[in-house]
């Protein structure tokens, strides 16, 4: 290998409260005890609740916005990311157990990217299938993510690309609403009333006996540019260090 040029990009989180994942963060390697390799090197060696991103140089740079946001957001859960084309031994040990046909964590692979996963007790347990939004990943992180006994091991996509941007409206969530039980059903409206509702929106009122003049119209602001504009006006970084 010697004079090969190996190109990787670089990590999308260094300066902020996202953590980046790196080999050392993974059951990779050998055992000091028996010399051996270790047979779940795709777990965890943490056992706090982890959300994890994978993602390369092609993912769309709103969705690492959006994840930062998440960070200053939420405290408790770890929002994390790792960079599939740098940390080749971790997307090496994924690509092993996907080769065992009878391995447990064989449900749990990454195929493409951005894919989020999540993880409690070190084991991964669920795959984000819902929407790429700030206020639908918020959501299923503190509704669902780190629930005990939760588990979605059906990824139904890998790279999308339809980032939602961000709109900013005010708290207009159906009381002693119901969380979906799948990330599937998780958008930026789930468990809201109001415009931006729409027909789900709808359904949960005719459901519980809501109608739309519990809201004002005039409290229901417009989307206002992307997350980054938005990041910007609200003060959660300088764009000039996320260059």
């Amino acid at each position: 290998m010697s004079g090969q040029q190996i190109v990787t990009s670089s990590d999308a989180f260094g300066l902020f409260k996202v953590q980046e994942l790196y080999e050392g963060d993974f059951w990779i390697g050998k055992s000091a005890e028996t010399g051996l390799p270790y047979d779940t090197p795709t777990k965890l060696r943490s056992t706090k609740c982890h959300i994890i991103l994978f993602y390369d140089q092609f993912t769309d740079p709103l969705l690492f916005d959006i994840w930062a946001r998440l960070a200053q957001a939420i405290g408790g859960p770890i929002i994390a990311g790792l960079n599939t084309t740098a940390r080749k031994e971790v997307m090496d040990a994924f690509a092993w157990t996907n080769s065992q046909i009878d391995h447990p964590l064989r449900d749990f692979v990454i195929n493409g990217t951005p894919t989020i996963l999540v993880y409690r007790m070190g084991w991964p347990q669920a795959y984000y299938n819902g929407e790429l939004s700030f206020d639908a990943l918020r959501k299923w992180i503190l509704q669902l993510a780190c629930k005990p006994g939760y588990r979605e091991p059906d990824l139904t996509f890998t790279g999308v690309a339809a980032v939602e941007a961000e709109e900013f409206v005010p708290d207009v969530r159906i009381e002693n609403f119901a969380w979906p039980t799948s990330s599937r059903d998780y958008t930026a409206f789930t468990g809201e009333i109001g415009p931006r509702g729409g027909e789900q929106a709808q359904v949960f009122q005719d459901q519980i006996g809501v109608t739309e003049e519990v809201i004002q119209p005039e409290l229901i602001t417009e989307q206002v540019g992307t997350v980054t504009e938005q990041i910007q006006n609200i003060g959660f970084f300088d764009e000039s260090q996320y260059q």
